[in-house]
């Protein structure tokens, strides 16, 4: 039998869900908005939000690589509004409180160790 998940990892795995379905919910709105421009990359928000609730969702199996692509989802939270903000738009500072939260999170010695136990 497995070892119930730590807090920590527990942690990180909610704050993905849900700033991923914000970020996914928003995506969706703004390409509705764009369906009428021919041609137009999908929004930011829609791509990272489908990234954040894939790793996520793979918290309760994954291994190392799992906790490694968490921290890289995490790094692009924080950075995809600091380059709006280089653009001369808003940072939305929950987005990068959450991301840095996230980063904090997987790179502890708790949440590590849990993504290096041995699997069955």
């Amino acid at each position: 039998m497995t070892p119930p998940k730590p807090r920590l990892p527990r942690l990180a795995r909610a704050v993905l869900d849900v700033i991923g379905c914000l970020h996914t919910l928003g995506g969706l709105i703004l390409l509705a908005g764009t369906l009428l421009d021919a041609g137009t990359p999908p929004p930011v928000e829609l791509v990272l939000g489908v990234a954040e609730l894939t790793v996520a969702s793979r918290f309760a199996k994954g291994g190392p690589k799992t906790r490694v692509a968490a921290m890289i989802v995490a790094a692009c939270m924080v950075l995809a509004p600091l380059t709006g903000l280089a653009m001369g738009g808003f940072v939305g500072a929950a987005g990068v409180v959450c991301g840095l939260l996230v980063l904090a999170l997987c790179a502890h010695r708790e949440t590590a160790a849990w993504f290096a136990r041995p699997r069955t």
